[in-house]
């Protein structure tokens, strides 16, 4: 169902039933991918247009006459389209299945790729395209016989066939949660996680799925809770990574970057945030010169939550205010902070505000140096009620960015689309 929505800059791309999981990648440029499980047992991916008109829609249900539910879609961008990946139910329980689309459209596959079972829907996931064109899944299942969560992390050729599968902490007698995926140069990946016992923990994997530290790295363990985990790519081959870290009281945000070699930067880690209060939600972003740019929450004891953005060089040096950068000079509330490179050295931001019972969705592009190309406040996506849950962003390789979420409406949710233009203002 596509039509034009009410409120400013809003389109309407479907009414649900049921809560729906969405999820938002960029396209060729101008364009956007949207994905939604649309039924239970339906996933959905749209293409948006520049002017905000499907292009083309892609519907998979096959088995709703049985029963068969799909949950918890997520697109990934990778050469000549986008893989969609899912969970699915079966006789046995619970599958993650994907499959690729290409920019028309098409279906890759005559049948989804069926990468692995789990045992729960209490799971947590991550997934990213490997330089060699290929898809990385990692997620999180039970062994209530060990008393363990353990972690999964598969490879996915670009035929659909699954190349390998680990496992990670199954015997172990403790949790392992939140994982977090970049790739490699080399048809490889690492995989960020936390540990319940050992705090946030690194693995790389090689293009045949070998470990290269068997046990693992783990990211300064000297105290204070850790976790979170936040990771992107250096475009050298390695990956920098964040989370928060409670070792000085409050949480605060650290960084580190890896190799094949290990740890590169100081073996304490980088404080990225260490203000008084606390700082969480890391999100992470190349920049496209080895370093990376980091968005976060800071609650300022409680007072007032901003969004504050960071930026990293490949020597973990801060090259924006010690402090962090604050996102918007507007006095409301700010959460849900949604971060992406722009393809030019500098990021983009998006976040929502809450002021006076309006859910204001905005965004903010910045410059490598920090300055702001739109309004001091932001610019607003969409600016009028109900609820916008679960915003995501993606840039439109035009200089703007697109938007997606779900508001309920009644009984019922939509799935929404906006997109600001080059200049930050709304283009539908």
């Amino acid at each position: 169902m596509n039509g034009r929505g009410r409120g400013i800059g809003e389109v309407l791309l479907g009414r649900l039933p049921e809560v729906p999981a969405v999820s938002l990648q960029p396209g060729p440029a101008g364009s956007a991918a949207l994905a939604a499980d649309t039924h239970p047992a339906a996933v959905t991916v749209s293409a948006l247009a520049p002017d905000g008109k499907t292009r083309w829609a892609w519907r998979h249900d096959e088995g709703a006459a049985i029963g068969l539910e799909r949950d918890e879609p997520r697109l990934v961008r990778a050469p000549g389209g986008w893989y969609l990946v899912w969970m699915g139910n079966v006789t046995m329980g619970r599958r993650w299945e994907a499959q690729f689309l290409s920019e028309d459209g098409k279906p890759a596959w005559p049948a989804p790729s069926r990468i692995g079972l789990l045992s729960t829907m209490e799971t947590s996931f991550a997934a990213c395209a490997g330089s060699d064109g290929s898809l990385f899944v990692a997620w999180t299942d039970n062994d209530r016989s060990a008393g363990s969560r353990f972690l999964v992390v598969a490879k996915v050729l670009r035929d659909g066939s699954v190349a390998w599968s680990k496992e990670l902490g199954r015997q172990e007698k403790g949790w392992l949660l939140g994982p977090a995926l970049s790739p490699d140069l080399a048809g490889g990946a690492y995989l960020a996680f936390r540990h319940m016992d050992r705090g946030v923990m690194v693995h790389s994997f090689s293009t045949l799925g070998e470990p290269r530290w068997p046990e693992g790295l783990d990211l300064f363990d000297q105290g204070g809770y850790k976790t979170a985990p936040a990771m992107t790519a250096d475009g050298a081959g390695g990956a920098i990574v964040l989370w928060e870290d409670g070792r000085n009281g409050t949480m605060d945000v650290y960084a580190q970057r890896v190799s094949e070699r290990g740890p590169l930067w100081k073996p304490e880690g980088v404080p990225v945030a260490k203000e008084d209060g606390n700082q969480w939600t890391p999100q992470a972003a190349p920049d496209g010169q080895g370093g990376a740019y980091a968005l976060w929450i800071d609650d300022n004891k409680g007072s007032r939550w901003q969004v504050e953005l960071q930026r990293l060089d490949s020597e973990g040096r801060l090259q924006l205010p010690l402090s962090g950068l604050v996102v918007s000079q507007s006095s409301e509330k700010q959460y849900k902070p949604m971060l992406a490179a722009d393809g030019s050295g500098g990021a983009f931001v998006g976040w929502l505000e809450n002021g006076y019972g309006q859910f204001q969705l905005l965004g903010q592009r910045f410059g490598a140096s920090g300055k702001r190309a739109w309004s001091e406040t932001g610019a607003k996506a969409v600016d009028s009620a109900p609820f916008k849950d679960e915003p995501q962003i993606a840039p439109d390789g035009q200089g703007g960015l697109f938007f997606a979420w779900r508001s309920p409406e009644g009984a019922a949710w939509d799935v929404r689309a906006a997109r600001l233009d080059a200049r930050g203002r709304p283009a539908w």
